[in-house]
């Protein structure tokens, strides 16, 4: 096979007979290429070296034997070779010969015996042959390693863009359900625990004028009925905090960091450095749950008692640290190369869904601090929040 037809035959189509591929011409210099281009079959770049071959035969011959021309021959060889493969090239070796042959019998040049010149054209003539075939072999493996180069290439760009859909589709779904978990939570159960309060709060009211050793045990109830009201608004409030009031990223936060410190019975704070911009609902939504899976990480893996989030600009880029007192951060999961659970690899996805990134690093005095960075090229500055 040509090195004209490899990359054709590793696509699964056969080159158009008589043309000469794209696939043949990669790699050549620029202005060789842009000739080679403009020579759209292979008949007429065989002439191109025919005519290129005679002309230095010509050369050769106006210039004598005093001045050797032996390397120039190899050229029109050389790139028959590279271009049409190594049928044409070894056509084009025996013509090369031929006239190198010619060139020099008609300059004149006198030998001993009569033997000499066919000996030197038969040299000659193998030489180029060996150049034609080493050079058309090459061009066949260089055609045929690119080929592999980019099937590869493309399943992996497949693979990776595979694995970034599934990520994504894993944090879709976590937020589609913990929407979900929320509304139920809002709509059904508050509403259940607000009416039982009710009518404990009747009972109650009835039990102070029949029975009123049974009243306090009734004050109680409702007491506890309203606690436990209170605490699953504040867990849907948690789980969906931009259908339920939170307008803004630092305010979402904030919110998260009370409900959170209120949920796990931890100390968890939130402070804003600097004019936060206004983002996106997209963007918001995934900050917040970034910070959301740090603190419950942080309290279930790390059992930290204090959680400290913070969110400010710097440099041109958002940033969101999410700091914890808990156990230090297992060291294999630091780096880029790490194998992270399902958690982590999610913020690492959502981080990347608003071309942002996601590092775990210890912090100092113990535990370890997650820092969500992304660009802010495009967003508007706004009024910072408390």
């Amino acid at each position: 096979m040509n090195a004209a037809g490899v990359s054709s035959k590793f696509h699964g189509q056969a080159p158009q007979q008589g043309e000469v591929t794209g696939a043949s011409i990669r790699g050549l210099p620029g202005w060789l290429e842009r000739c080679a281009r403009r020579c759209h079959s292979r008949l007429c770049l065989t002439a191109v070296s025919l005519g290129f071959t005679l002309l230095i035969g010509l050369v050769d011959y106006a210039t004598g034997p005093q001045i050797s021309l032996s390397v120039f021959y190899l050229a029109p060889v050389g790139l028959t070779a590279w271009l049409l493969g190594h049928r044409r090239a070894l056509v084009m070796a025996v013509f090369a010969a031929v006239v190198w042959y010619v060139a020099e019998r008609l300059s004149g040049v006198a030998f001993s015996n009569r033997a000499i010149p066919f000996w030197n054209a038969t040299v000659r003539l193998g030489f180029f042959v060996i150049v034609a075939l080493l050079l058309s072999r090459i061009r066949f493996y260089q055609l045929r390693l690119t080929d592999l180069v980019e099937a590869r290439t493309h399943a992996l760009e497949e693979e990776v863009a595979r694995r970034a859909a599934a990520e994504q589709a894993a944090a879709d779904a976590s937020h589609r359900e913990q929407q979900r978990i929320a509304h139920e939570l809002h709509d059904g159960l508050c509403q259940e625990l607000g009416s039982a309060a009710l009518q404990a709060q009747t009972l109650a009211d009835r039990l102070r004028q029949s029975a009123p050793p049974l009243a306090p045990l009734a004050d109680a109830l409702v007491e506890q009925m309203r606690r436990s009201s209170h605490w699953t608004r504040s867990l849907s409030t948690l789980l969906d905090p931009l259908t339920h009031g939170a307008c803004d990223l630092p305010t979402g936060l904030s919110t998260l960091a009370d409900r959170a410190g209120c949920l796990y019975d931890i100390s968890c704070t939130f402070d804003s450095r600097g004019p936060i911009p206004e983002l996106p609902d997209d963007t918001r939504s995934h900050l917040y749950r970034i910070a959301q899976e740090a603190i419950r990480n942080a309290v279930k893996h790390g059992h930290a008692s204090h959680v400290g989030l913070e969110l400010a600009v710097r440099e041109g880029c958002l940033e969101m640290s999410v700091a914890n007192d808990g156990a230090d951060f297992p060291t294999a999961a630091s780096g880029p190369g790490m194998a992270p659970g399902l958690g982590l690899r999610i913020m690492r996805c959502r981080a990347a869904a608003i071309h942002g990134r996601v590092e775990v690093l210890p912090r100092s005095g113990g535990g370890c601090v997650v820092r969500c960075t992304m660009p802010l090229s495009g967003f508007a500055p706004a009024p910072a929040h408390a």
